[in-house]
């Protein structure tokens, strides 16, 4: 069998019942820039909607480096002393930036979602989801 038979395109919709698969950042940033352009953003809301984006990616970058930094907890790190509490902390900390960077993104969205018109709203609605889905279960 070649390589791709049968396979799902890159970004299908993933099949009822499955979590959506994360996208790569340069994905991200194509559909970003594409839902830019078909909201047809007046110039009021274009700084807006810079803000949203630049939180979006922020986010994406993170979740890259966390997937890229998988540093495993040693038996001897877990057994010295305050060892056992130290990937506790370190998880404490990681779900602590999540929350800021969700909770700006939170109030991006908010800030630019009052600023849109209806017919931009539906747009918004429905192609928002497409790639914040994946991204929020990070």
């Amino acid at each position: 069998r070649g390589k791709g038979c049968g396979d799902k395109p890159e970004g299908a919709p993933p099949a009822a019942g499955q979590a959506p698969q994360m996208m790569g950042r340069d994905q991200l940033e194509y559909r970003l820039s594409t839902l830019q352009v078909d909201l047809r953003l007046a110039a009021e809301q274009a700084p807006l909607w810079q803000a949203f984006a630049n939180r979006v990616l922020a986010l994406e970058g993170d979740l890259a480096r966390e997937r890229n930094r998988t540093t495993p907890v040693h038996a001897s790190a877990l057994s010295a002393p305050g060892g056992g509490i130290k990937p506790i902390a370190a998880a404490v900390d990681k779900v602590r930036n999540r929350l800021t960077a969700l909770e700006d993104i939170e109030a991006a969205s908010k800030a630019l979602y009052q600023a849109l018109n209806a017919e931009q709203k539906t747009m918004a609605d429905v192609r928002m989801g497409e790639f914040l889905t994946p991204l929020l279960r990070g």
